[in-house]
């Protein structure tokens, strides 16, 4: 077999050498936004794999997450001529090493044969104390195998417990090495982009995002102490209730949901969830699940009361407000909203932390419906299975795994706001709604 040279000096920023030449077996890298930490990790796993025949594992939360680095490792395994298998996400190497993309959304189904080597990408967002603990640790056991955990912190949970097992110090354990960048150490980041997002963000989510801190408060926009006075949700009087749908762009690889949300309005303007339907849908399920959702029968909530339902005209959403508007019940096609918020600012966030500036900004504007009162969560009720999920993603945002619920949300508070806005313009009396009355706001 031919020998392959990389000259991993024209491959590696300094930071990432850096890492490289200080490595033990368990290596945890957290670092801020765009500092490389998926290069350095598919760059030493490839070289690994070369090195020694052996199976390795990248595991990633979602395969939405293990994307950029399944792209990559599989371009270098096409210019040696490796086997690639797209639908498995499998790489076999002329030596007979194996190189494996494995979803950590399922803990327990992290089981299979021993390990090299392995690498957890975005560790904050895996469920490390059931995939290390009960799979993956005893999976490197046989073969003596290494594991390198990078991410972005996200609060003080596993992901930092094994960070200080690394931690420079006098309680650093022999086999574990850990380090932390910010995203300033990458050079070719603009650190003017990373200031404009600084401008931005919450401090706390700016600190965790791209400066690399565990954080206790998790970097959430949402506050949870701005939801401390929650009631039953049967103790609501509701004067009119929307429909808001975040339809995924893709299903492939099962990596997307769509979310439906119900919520109601009070005559004081309160926004209270009140129903989340998530599921991963296909483009001909949408308007069935919508319809479904439309005439679900709740307790004590009159379906007279529905007032609209908004879809956001980008991606599956535009198919979708037309089909329904075409093949719906008239009582439903006459409900549907068509949405298409406007987008400001410059500053690329979608391109630091993963979620995109237009999403953020109206999650930031929701979150101060929330510190004002005007956005309640219902009490917790065995009635509610949906709640609990809801919570974390919305009080974990924009670090969640997913974000597809605060998007519902947070495109149903715009849409309300923009209704407010026009009325304050016009110069008029903020109006009460009454269940007879209108749509909010007119």
């Amino acid at each position: 077999m031919a020998r392959i040279k990389i000259n991993l000096s024209r491959l590696l920023l300094p930071k990432q050498a850096e890492i490289w030449r200080n490595m033990r077996r368990f290596t945890v890298v957290a670092a801020g936004r765009r500092f490389g930490k998926t290069r350095f990790a598919v760059l030493y796993m490839f070289v690994q794999a070369l090195r020694k025949r052996g199976v390795y594992w990248w595991v990633a939360p979602t395969y939405k997450i293990m994307l950029p680095a399944w792209r990559l490792m599989r371009y270098l395994a096409w210019t040696i001529g490796a086997r690639i298998n797209k639908t498995e996400r499998v790489i076999e190497l002329r030596n007979g090493s194996f190189i494996e993309f494995r979803s950590g959304d399922d803990p327990q189904s992290l089981v299979g044969e021993g390990l090299s080597g392995l690498v957890v990408d975005e560790a904050g967002k895996v469920n490390l104390e059931l995939a290390w603990n009960e799979s993956l640790r005893p999976a490197l056991a046989d073969n003596l195998g290494w594991a390198i955990f990078i991410g972005t912190p996200k609060g003080k949970n596993t992901f930092y417990e094994l960070y200080k097992l690394g931690e420079p110090g006098p309680d650093q354990r022999p086999d574990w090495a850990s380090f932390t960048f910010t995203s300033y150490d990458n050079p070719r980041v603009a650190a003017s982009e990373i200031d404009a997002a600084r401008d931005l963000l919450p401090e706390i989510v700016f600190s965790q995002e791209f400066l690399a801190m565990f954080v206790q408060a998790e970097g959430s926009v949402f506050k949870r102490e701005h939801y401390e006075n929650r009631r039953a949700l049967a103790e609501y009087e509701f004067v009119a209730t929307y429909i808001s749908a975040d339809t995924a762009q893709s299903v492939a690889g099962g990596s997307s949901f769509t979310s439906i949300l119900l919520a109601g309005l009070t005559a004081k303007y309160k926004l209270v969830p009140i129903y989340v339907h998530r599921r991963r849908l296909e483009f001909p399920q949408l308007q069935s699940a919508l319809e479904e959702v439309a005439r679900m029968p709740i307790a004590g909530l009159d379906k007279r009361l529905l007032k609209g339902i908004i879809v956001e005209t980008k991606s599956a959403g535009l198919s979708l407000v037309q089909n329904m508007r075409k093949t719906a019940d008239p009582e439903i096609a006459n409900l549907i909203r068509p949405f298409n918020p406007t987008t400001t600012g410059s500053v690329r966030i979608d391109d630091l932390t993963g979620v995109s500036q237009r999403k953020l900004i109206a999650a930031l504007e929701a979150s101060v419906w929330g510190e004002k009162g005007m956005l309640h969560l219902p009490a917790p009720d065995s009635d509610l299975p949906w709640l609990h999920e809801f919570e974390e993603e919305l009080f974990d945002f924009p670090s969640s795994v997913y974000n597809d619920q605060v998007d519902s949300l947070s495109q149903l508070v715009h849409y309300l706001q923009n209704y407010l806005t026009e009325g304050y313009r016009a110069g008029q009396r903020k109006p009460e709604l009454t269940a007879a009355g209108g749509e909010y706001g007119r």
